[in-house]
């Protein structure tokens, strides 16, 4: 479904089935099957009751069945405050003003409010918004005979501040995004009509809505990794909902449709359920630490997922990243700004300060010029290449 495809010049377009037109921001999810590193232990990627970061918990197939709860969703100021820096960011790729400050708390007073009087979970508005545009209220429109507008690309909406760049975008208009998206319009469905109409209780029912939303309906067979657009929309979405803000997405395209309900990625064996099962124990607070959700779609098949260490020191991540000897082709950082001039490939040893050094530039330089790092500089990915000179 919808929203501008996160790559380097030039966008590529997702076509929704039924809503021609709209544009995907595939933004750390579907790079999946690129950059997913295979397991050889047969475990599952992440434990849900030890999660300890923002990252991509697992791959989820089949209908939504034994999917994690409602309840197991991080709260909405937690969900919203660690995609603060993605959301600031989200315009950037699209030449626009970043995100102010006052548009963001327009924006969450918006979702909110329209979650009070249209009954849809604000989380799982916020989860839309963030596969839709990254909460870019300056987003483009596209229009391939549906017209798909918007934070939400809403079928046929009338809210919209991306015709012109509109800076600052009204709150009227911020709000009128979240409803057509929401609320559906005189044109199409939003996340309420999918909700009804897709079957499947609790958070089941949301799952399916979201593929709703993203392809127009549900395949034929129930699967949710099957059918039509993009098929790691709701195991995305159900990422989002459990606090994933950071890292690429490593649900697969290509194999995702082929999992069931009790299977996860990496794993045919295992209950998947067994990762939600709900647990005593105070999951750790999650904190945004970069934009790295925004990474390339184009799928660079030889380059590895980079996977963070907990190490750092001082201000500076100094802890090396390891990948495949195959690696030959280095992907240019999907948020380094378009006038860049010079690019520095990442080396296994490389860290922040070491690149400053090596370039002659300053720590808010390299930040400006490649705005998807986080001030303590804790999420450079090894492999990419970033802008040194502008």
């Amino acid at each position: 479904m919808h929203v501008f495809v996160v790559t380097r010049s030039p966008w590529c377009y997702f076509r929704n089935l039924r809503r021609a037109g709209s544009i995907f921001l595939l933004v750390a999810f579907t790079i999946a099957h690129s950059l997913e590193r295979p397991r050889t232990d047969g475990a599952l990627p992440r434990d849900f009751a030890g999660r300890s970061s923002d990252s991509y918990i697992a791959t989820l197939g089949g209908s939504g069945e034994g999917w994690p709860s409602v309840s197991q969703w991080i709260p909405f100021t937690e969900m919203f405050q660690n995609n603060k820096a993605i959301i600031k960011a989200g315009c950037v790729q699209f030449g626009a003003n970043k995100v102010s400050d006052e548009e963001m708390s327009d924006l969450s007073s918006s979702i909110q409010s329209v979650a009070t009087f249209s009954g849809v979970d604000a989380r799982f508005i916020l989860a839309i918004v963030l596969q839709e545009s990254n909460g870019c209220v300056r987003v483009g429109t596209t229009n391939n005979g549906v017209s798909n507008p918007g934070l939400m690309q809403s079928h046929g909406g009338i809210g919209s501040c991306g015709n012109n760049k509109k800076s600052p975008c009204p709150k009227s208009i911020i709000l009128q995004m979240i409803k057509d998206g929401t609320e559906g319009t005189s044109s199409g469905d939003g996340l309420k009509q999918c909700l009804v109409k897709n079957g499947g209780s609790g958070a089941t029912a949301y799952y399916r809505a979201a593929r709703c939303y993203n392809s127009g309906s549900v395949a034929t067979s129930g699967n949710l990794g099957q059918g039509g657009s993009t098929h790691c929309y709701a195991s995305d979405v159900a990422n989002r909902l459990l606090g994933w803000s950071s890292g690429p997405s490593t649900c697969n395209e290509a194999t995702v449709g082929s999992l069931s309900d009790t299977q996860s990625a990496g794993s045919s064996s295992i209950d998947v359920t067994s990762l939600f099962k709900p647990t005593s124990v105070p999951a750790k607070k999650f904190t945004h630490s970069t934009l790295s959700s925004l990474v390339t779609t184009q799928y660079f098949s030889n380059i590895a997922q980079w996977e963070p260490s907990t190490a750092s020191t001082g201000k500076h991540f100094s802890t090396s990243c390891s990948w495949p000897s195959s690696i030959t082709t280095a992907a240019v950082y999907p948020y380094t700004i378009a006038t860049c001039l010079q690019y520095a490939t990442v080396g296994s040893d490389d860290y922040c300060q070491k690149i400053e050094t090596a370039y002659g530039i300053s720590a808010v330089q390299l930040r400006d010029w490649n705005p998807g790092l986080d001030e303590a500089c804790t999420n450079l990915w090894c492999g990419y290449r970033y802008c040194v000179k502008a």
